[in-house]
């Protein structure tokens, strides 16, 4: 006869590969306070303080981006002049049917929204790189800027997916010198030098890194793939923005007028409940879009698809203090399940709203979403 052993029973909880962040109910103000952490703020506030770095200047001298993001937010709209109008040229990737022209069209530059707030100096600058500095440039500029952003995009999106306090919008001309190091400096110890003054070191520790190649600045790039770097640029800039805005168009509810205790639960709760409308808008992580589903979110060519997300891109509008106007919130969805003249002038309705609405905060046109092209998707199995 074979006798059993018996293992000893584990008493301890399984440990997951991640630190945990809280335990307790789901009312503890402790937990709360997790969520809000978790919680992506508005990646143009200046509440964390100013950008700790330097950035190198085009005279080879340094400055402070700081400095640079307030000197040119005193100037008026027109600097802004170019950014109205779409993107285009043989590296731009298609617009979006109802988007297209939206800027230069129905933002009215001059509204009394507008004039009224106040913009801050970091409102000018851009999350991810500005895509004009891709399209008004030589061949061989934006090679080394597709090239360097290749190198450090998986560094950068690193940043902004962890909401790190360091990650801060850069203005045009600061992500110029950046993606633009190759085209001055002659090594590659200096290339990582100057790319270390912008982005600081490597985080290697961490498992996420940038290794700069050198060799790779010269090599040119296919059409296709420079099509689906500026769409992944695009991309996370509107998602960044959209976001952004939601943080300071939302409307507060009533519970946040509480104090103490009170107003921390129901402004944690807010924040949680909003940022969670935000991720309906995308088919996938918002932080980190994937070429793979771009056919499946707001710049599907298929409208039912583009639609679904339509939908809750009104939803999240329509928690906002200044809604689009009424025609747009109260037309019933089954009139727009089928693409049609009212589908589309309904969806020009939302894009109007949205590009207006993010002038009035921000001072500058918004960047757009864009479509990618279908030699350019991946077979998506999801």
């Amino acid at each position: 006869m074979v006798g059993l052993t018996y293992l000893p029973i584990e008493t301890e909880p399984a440990r997951g590969p991640y630190h945990t962040i809280t335990t307790g109910t789901a009312s503890d103000n402790r937990k709360l306070f997790a969520y809000n952490h978790l919680v992506y703020a508005d990646a143009f506030s200046t509440c964390f303080g100013p950008w700790p770095l330097l950035a190198p200047a085009k005279s080879g001298s340094t400055r402070s981006v700081t400095q640079n993001s307030s000197s040119s937010s005193s100037k008026d709209s027109s600097q802004y002049l170019d950014r109205f109008l779409e993107l285009t040229g043989d590296y731009a990737p298609p617009a979006i049917n109802s988007w297209f022209h939206a800027n230069a069209v129905k933002v009215n530059r001059f509204s009394a929204k507008y004039q009224q707030r106040k913009h801050l100096p970091s409102d000018a600058n851009y999350f991810f790189p500005d895509p004009h500095i891709f399209l008004d440039v030589s061949n061989r500029g934006r090679t080394a800027y597709l090239h360097m952003w290749k190198q450090i995009s998986s560094f950068w999106k690193y940043r902004a997916s962890c909401n790190k306090p360091d990650a801060r919008p850069l203005s045009s001309e600061e992500w110029r010198d950046l993606l633009g190091i190759p085209l001055k400096a002659s090594t590659e110890s200096e290339i990582r030098k100057q790319v270390k003054i912008f982005l600081g070191p490597s985080p290697d520790s961490k498992g996420v890194s940038y290794h700069l190649n050198a060799s790779d600045f010269n090599l040119p790039i296919e059409k296709k793939e420079a099509l689906e770097l500026v769409w992944e640029i695009c991309e996370p800039n509107f998602r960044f923005e959209l976001l952004s805005l939601d943080v300071r168009a939302a409307a507060r509810s009533p519970r946040s007028q509480s104090t103490g205790d009170e107003y921390f639960q129901a402004e944690s709760t807010f924040r949680i409940e909003r940022q969670t409308k935000f991720g309906w808008c995308f088919p996938d992580a918002f932080s980190s879009p994937q070429s793979a589903r771009a056919d499946y979110g707001i710049s599907s060519t298929h409208w039912s698809r583009r639609f679904k997300r339509l939908k809750y891109l009104r939803k999240l509008m329509e928690g906002w203090a200044d809604p689009p106007r009424r025609e747009v919130m109260t037309i019933r969805p089954e009139v727009l399940e089928k693409e049609s003249r009212v589908s589309v002038e309904w969806e020009q309705g939302l894009v109007q709203h949205y590009v207006q609405t993010f002038y009035d905060y921000f001072g500058r046109p918004a960047i757009l979403p864009r479509r990618l092209p279908a030699e350019c998707q991946p077979v998506s199995r999801i």
